[in-house]
């Protein structure tokens, strides 16, 4: 269980709101931020260094909402939570909540507020793609992916060649695999790794047909996930070695929430192998 350090109602003159008018006068905003984290040893040896320094953090705060500029309170709120993660890597999750008070509306309220509470979560991703300058393509997509606030590109597998899995005649696959610390729920992830292989303009006009990109969840911290949106574990990494092969460098004794396999003993199980070992 995580200690926090909780900073209520910091008082700040900014300039957000959806009006002409809110960004040109400004108004005063209170901003609370609670922040989890493990500051026992902290608290053991009275040594500030080992745990956040809410004078700092204070500051931090004051001048995030007074460089910046927002049409709505949750933007506000979803990228001060971003940030403070970024700041604070002994952070584990935030939650940060934006009171507007003086905000326009035709009725009388004491207050309008929103809150966000993000965490960190580890998500391993396989990447593929046969389609263009397969290798350029990668490392740029995985460029992209690493420069969004909301995900920090950990570890990445080396890249290998595989034959097509699925019947299909087309060129030969180039895939690898990540750990992605992300602040993103398992939908909104799917939905920015999306965006990432529209960019690079992938097609889905041919089932296990060719692409020039495919970024596929595979793992998501311990969660299972099924519906008609996403499956996580993916229900077919345990038959395609292309899949594990470069997960197995990054997480072998990582252990599937279902099958209760390690990576490596379903590298070593598959049957079909698509691998070129050359």
């Amino acid at each position: 269980m995580l200690d926090n350090i909780y900073i209520e109602d910091l008082k700040i003159f900014a300039r957000h709101g959806y009006f002409d008018f809110e960004k040109e006068n400004g108004q005063f905003f209170y901003v609370s931020a609670r922040l989890y984290l493990d500051f026992q040893k902290a608290g053991r040896t009275d040594n500030l260094d080992l745990t956040v320094d809410y004078s700092k953090a204070c500051e931090y705060i004051t001048k995030f909402m007074t460089d910046n500029i927002y049409d709505t309170i949750e933007a506000v709120s979803e990228k001060l939570a971003e940030a403070l993660l970024n700041k604070y890597p002994s952070v584990m999750e935030v939650e940060v909540r934006i009171s507007k008070p003086e905000a326009p509306v035709d009725a009388t309220f004491k207050n309008i507020s929103v809150t966000s509470r993000r965490k960190r979560h580890t998500a391993y991703i396989a990447l593929g793609s046969n389609e263009g300058d397969s290798l350029k393509i990668i490392e740029d997509a995985l460029k992209d992916i690493d420069q969004d606030s909301s995900c920090k590109l950990i570890k990445q597998s080396t890249i290998m060649r595989s034959t097509p899995y699925g019947g299909v005649e087309q060129n030969i696959f180039y895939n690898g695999a990540m750990v992605l610390e992300t602040y993103l729920e398992p939908y909104n992830l799917l939905e920015f790794l999306q965006t990432i292989e529209a960019k690079y303009k992938r097609k889905r006009d041919i089932h296990w047909g060719p692409r020039t990109l495919d970024l596929d969840i595979i793992f998501y911290d311990n969660e299972i996930i099924d519906d008609e949106k996403l499956t996580v574990p993916h229900p077919d990494m345990a038959k395609r070695d292309f899949v594990l092969e470069p997960l197995r460098e990054l997480a072998g004794y990582y252990r599937h929430p279902i099958l209760r396999k390690t990576v490596n003993e379903l590298a070593d199980a598959v049957g079909e192998k698509h691998i070129i070992r050359k």
